[in-house]
């Protein structure tokens, strides 16, 4: 793990400490906030350089504390994950047990009226998404 270039900023891989519920709460915080205000690098958003700067994030976790969570967050057990391309692969399957909590619990409180429409309009998305759907006919055909 040392010498691969990707893990180069990763010495937190040996001091690793377990996630409190304070952490969880604030690293979350932190995803919905880059959700409003989109920076180009994850970096970015503990920039202490005067035209970026951003002292939100750093007055809730450290960059190296962010980064390790984020790369060792798992929802799921990799022993039955299948790879991409390959028979059976599910594209959520790492998230999958928190899209089903997420999803009972939203049919759990929102139970629609008698009268409902439903609109197939896109949103635009210029991410990186393996599943993206692409319908020409649309003002936004990627989304």
């Amino acid at each position: 793990m040392g010498k691969d270039p990707k893990y180069k900023d990763y010495a937190y891989v040996k001091e690793w400490q377990k996630v409190t519920t304070k952490e969880m709460k604030g690293f979350l915080l932190i995803l919905i906030h880059m959700g409003y205000v989109t920076k180009k690098k994850i970096d970015d958003y503990w920039s202490k350089d005067e035209f970026t700067d951003s002292s939100f994030c750093g007055k809730i976790m450290s960059r190296k504390r962010f980064r390790a969570i984020l790369s060792l967050l798992h929802f799921n057990d990799n022993k039955s994950y299948i790879p991409i391309n390959q028979v059976g692969q599910d594209p959520l399957y790492k998230i999958k047990p928190v899209y089903e909590r997420l999803q009972a619990k939203f049919q759990e409180v929102y139970v629609p009226l008698k009268e409902i429409a439903v609109d197939e309009a896109m949103c635009p998305w210029r991410g990186k998404l393996r599943f993206k759907v692409y319908l020409k006919d649309k003002p936004t055909p990627g989304g």
